[in-house]
């Protein structure tokens, strides 16, 4: 189980890289930020606790598609930004702070022997997504 966090936490760039390769925005008729953010909560906790995707790049995408379908699912809409010339090398600070976030809380679970598909993983993520900030 070590080594499918690891390769997970490996494909963490190719998958940033590839997501600025086609930048896009979730939209929703009168929904708010808020909105915004509590669906995309939900749709990567579903997508976290599947746990059925595998590993490799196919995985990658599989995860990618099943949380895709969960913000349409919600009623939101994929739009493709007219600028689409992001690249992994000029995303924002933010981003590259939760995906750093990420991957610490991810490996820190990892260390305490919790994996991905126990149902303790999710609150260990949480806990330590929100002490590294």
């Amino acid at each position: 189980m070590e080594a499918f966090m690891t390769k997970r936490l490996l494909l963490l760039p190719l998958i940033i890289s590839i997501a600025g390769c086609s930048s896009y925005t979730w939209t929703k008729e009168g929904a708010s930020h808020q909105d915004f953010v509590a669906d995309k909560y939900l749709c990567e906790r579903d997508t976290r606790q599947s746990g059925y995707f595998g590993t490799g790049l196919s995985a990658a995408i599989d995860m990618a598609r099943f949380e895709s379908e969960c913000m349409q699912a919600h009623g939101w809409t994929r739009v493709q930004n007219a600028d689409s010339g992001a690249t992994a090398a000029n995303l924002s600070p933010a981003i590259v702070d939760e995906a750093n976030r990420r991957v610490s809380a991810a490996s820190e679970c990892q260390r305490l022997g919790i994996n991905s598909t126990s149902s303790r993983y999710y609150d260990c993520f949480q806990q330590h997504f929100n002490q590294a900030r």
